[in-house]
């Protein structure tokens, strides 16, 4: 049985062909979902290397070699494939994948014999990650004959499904975002904008099998409680879905924040970015106010008074108002805007150093 590795694959490579394939090469295969280890993200200052790279060797099921003409002149390539070859004969198993990128059998050959025999994929194929994810996380041909065979070929099996289904799980999370997020923008970030049905399909979906398959994003999003229907053939967006994409957007700016929605966020302009941090700052203007006010011996407070004077638009005090009460921050009072400051925005204003509600 083979032993639990912490990445499905290591990177061996030259420095020298870092952007022009190892960088697409790795997106590409930490998109599919795999673990992946390369030295130019994976060594932390203080690490040494040659110790680093051969614990990563260790603990990974397999090895992609980029073999290029810089690559095949460096001299660490050979003793990294002398340890590849030792663990491959013995685990009985294949663990070098190459990658021949822009040499010749004879360019190979003459530097490598050993390396020159062992079946590669030439960088120019469009589908190279596919093919080496299929590899990695493949099913294989199960050995009936053979019980014990039988019984140490079920785990990669297993994990094959279990990897098939964790890729569609990410894909499904990441499109739900998708939508979720244009619908922020439709709306403007207000919970009481209705979007209809199918004015809002023909925006993301170019035939009727994309819009059904939309529909039940929808229905996922409903469950999630981040859209709700308000009436017949339209929806809104609710107070957490308007919470999540701006955590979204907040959390972006973090170095441990997720690929994908670091890339999601990423598509959003910076005039758009911009629209939302600009709303975030007027909410905390009218609760410091309201704070303010009720200090003075002011309970009860109009947001339409307050907003004058702060220069608020007329089109933005809705939706300020809506999300500074549905967070707990303020209470209805009376028709008209009154409103009172609650203990929760009290000490949210007492305590917070930010200048943003989100």
């Amino acid at each position: 049985m083979s032993p639990p590795y912490r990445y499905d694959v290591f990177i061996s490579y030259a420095s020298e062909d870092l952007k022009e394939i190892v960088m697409p090469l790795v997106t590409e295969l930490k998109a599919l979902g795999l673990k992946v280890w390369f030295a130019e993200s994976s060594l932390l200052l203080g690490d040494i290397v040659s110790a680093s790279i051969n614990r990563a060797l260790i603990e990974s099921e397999y090895a992609i070699l980029i073999v290029s003409k810089t690559y095949l002149e460096k001299t660490w390539p050979k003793e990294e494939l002398d340890t590849l070859l030792y663990k491959q004969v013995n685990e009985k198993r294949k663990i070098i994948l190459p990658i021949w990128h822009k040499v010749s059998v004879k360019d190979v050959e003459a530097k490598n014999a050993m390396l020159a025999k062992v079946k590669a994929v030439n960088s120019s194929d469009p589908n190279v990650a596919q093919k080496l994810f299929s590899i990695i996380h493949g099913s294989g041909v199960a050995d009936l004959s053979s019980d014990t065979g039988l019984k140490e070929n079920m785990p990669k099996l297993f994990r094959s499904v279990e990897q098939k289904e964790y890729l569609f799980t990410q894909a499904n999370e990441q499109m739900l975002s998708v939508i979720l997020t244009k619908i922020y923008l439709v709306t403007g970030g207000y919970r009481n904008v209705f979007v209809y049905d199918y004015p809002f399909s023909d925006l993301l979906c170019s035939n009727e099998e994309q819009r059904q398959r939309l529909w039940k994003s929808l229905e996922d999003l409903k469950r999630q409680k981040l859209v709700t229907s308000k009436a017949l053939a339209t929806f809104s967006i609710t107070h957490q879905g308007i919470k999540k994409i701006e955590n979204l957007l907040e959390n972006s700016s973090r170095n441990d924040s997720d690929e994908a929605d670091l890339n999601l966020m990423k598509s959003i302009s910076e005039e758009q970015k911009q629209a939302i941090f600009d709303i975030q700052k007027l909410r905390y203007a009218i609760l410091k106010k309201a704070y303010e006010m009720f200090k003075e011996g002011i309970e009860t407070v109009n947001i339409h008074e307050i907003a004058q004077p702060l220069g608020i638009q007329k089109e933005d005090l809705n939706r300020i108002y809506f999300y500074l009460e549905d967070e707990g921050l303020i209470e209805f009072y009376a028709l008209g805007g009154s409103f009172s400051i609650t203990d929760k925005g009290k000490e949210f204003i007492e305590n917070t150093t930010s200048n943003r509600i989100h």
